[in-house]
């Protein structure tokens, strides 16, 4: 019977990633298409065992993919945020629809075999048409992507689904742009029990500086609350071969980086059943 059951997810997890390979080979005004990328997330989401349910917060209206078990005794979730997602279509043009091409995020979470697994896009996410969501403006994948009302709004999911599922603590991992907005809920929370950033964009000063950006002044740094947060247990993954945010990223942030040895910014999935054993098996610094 477990083999049977292996064999099932295994077969699953190859179909989801079979699509992923057979959508991302078409041309590339298909891969413009939002609904080819809800398409993708969906087969992370089938995988995983992970409903959709949109969530109105004061602000924005939120994505998220959840897998809850109500007989589970740990009393913990974990909370998976997801990267800037498409944000510009090249250097010079911003896109109209920041769904990711390839949710990182998301496909950890299917990977994740926790009892209860939240994942939450950023605003604007999984939405079409832009022009008919409240608040659904390109500076909020731009230079507001780490606004207050940004990091309130996620903040604010985390907070309504712990009161549904009546659980007690919080472990957050946050990939990439997603990184900082955990960091920066984290330093809001009382009840947050790990914080793992994946590739984080821990320091938007220094990520706009090495690749020659406008600063984001219209978001919080996650700098800014690296001392506040410190006694909170925490790990910084970062890829050896990241050209996105490189390891001086984290380094800035915090001692507690561990670097992984031929990843890239985006092959996470690679070694995340690895990651999670040694995250969780044993204690975090502190």
């Amino acid at each position: 019977m477990l083999i049977n059951i292996r064999l099932e997810r295994d077969l699953k997890h190859y179909l989801a990633l079979l699509l992923i390979l057979l959508l991302s080979s078409g041309c590339s005004s298909s891969k413009l298409d939002p609904k080819v990328r809800q398409q993708q997330a969906d087969s992370f989401a089938v995988y995983g065992g992970l409903v959709q349910e949109k969530i109105q917060t004061n602000q924005f209206l939120l994505t998220t993919y959840q897998r809850f078990d109500n007989t589970d005794k740990s009393k913990e979730l974990t909370v998976y945020i997801e990267g800037d997602g498409m944000a510009w279509i090249s250097r010079d043009q911003l896109s109209n629809n920041p769904t990711p091409i390839h949710p990182v995020a998301l496909e950890l979470a299917s990977l994740d075999k926790r009892a209860n697994i939240l994942y939450i896009a950023r605003p604007c996410q999984y939405l079409w048409p832009q022009v008919t969501i409240r608040n659904c403006s390109s500076e909020y994948w731009n230079n507001k992507r780490g606004s207050e009302e940004v990091i309130d709004s996620i903040n604010q999911v985390i907070s309504i689904i712990k009161a549904r599922i009546g659980v007690s603590s919080i472990n957050l991992i946050g990939y990439s742009g997603g990184g900082g907005i955990a960091t920066l809920i984290t330093a809001r929370r009382d009840d947050v029990e790990k914080l793992i950033t994946v590739s984080g964009n821990l320091n938007y000063r220094l990520f706009t500086k090495i690749h020659n950006l406008t600063p984001m002044n219209g978001s919080v740094n996650p700098i800014t609350v690296a001392k506040r947060i410190k006694s909170i247990p925490q790990l910084h993954y970062v890829g050896s071969d990241d050209k996105i945010v490189p390891e001086q990223i984290a380094r800035s942030f915090s001692d507690d980086v561990v670097v992984m040895d031929g990843v890239t910014h985006t092959n996470w999935a690679e070694k995340w059943e690895i990651i999670l054993m040694n995250t969780y098996e044993r204690p975090l610094h502190k």
